[in-house]
């Protein structure tokens, strides 16, 4: 691991609400939802929901379903 940190992995299909913080180095997975400010600290698995200050798992059940105009990259 980069002892300067580095930049978070993001996988494809992933919301990331406003004012969220990856710390250095996490990898958040595909199909990841994240709360709005959500500080992300570790790792977030595939097709998982997380929020909070310091985020945590909330549940794997249908990801991003309260997402209703994602942005899209084309």
């Amino acid at each position: 691991m980069d002892p300067t940190g580095g930049a978070a992995i993001i996988g494809d299909n992933c919301y990331i609400g406003p004012s969220c913080c990856l710390v250095e180095r996490v990898k958040i997975g595909d199909n990841v939802t994240l709360g709005a400010g959500s500080i992300v600290t570790k790792d977030i698995p595939d097709n998982a929901t997380a929020a909070g200050n310091y985020a945590k798992l909330l549940n794997y059940n249908n990801p991003g379903r309260y997402i209703v105009n994602p942005w899209e990259v084309n």
